[in-house]
């Protein structure tokens, strides 16, 4: 782990800081909470749309869309689909 671990936590409270965090689990916990708040929010059919409105055709609203997008967006619905709703784990 680069930053903030419990290991850097145990630390600074043995070197008298009492309030010291394990950031690096906060941070993580931030980021989660974040995506499932997201993915609350983002419709399974707003995934679908972007699926089906660019399967490798050109006529595509985004033409310059590319393969990766395409590959992202028909994992995610796939993922939305086969996890329940926690499709955002996959997206992080």
């Amino acid at each position: 782990m680069a930053w903030g671990g419990t290991e850097e936590q145990k630390k600074e409270r043995e070197a008298g800081n009492p309030n010291a965090k394990d950031w690096h689990d906060k941070a993580t916990k931030t980021v989660e909470k974040a995506m499932a708040e997201y993915w609350d929010q983002m419709k399974l059919s707003t995934i679908a749309k972007l699926v089906t409105s660019s399967p490798n055709n050109q006529t595509s609203k985004c033409p310059l869309e590319s393969d990766f997008d395409r590959h992202c967006c028909k994992h995610l619905q796939q993922a939305s689909v086969q996890s329940n709703g926690r499709g955002w784990k996959t997206e992080l």
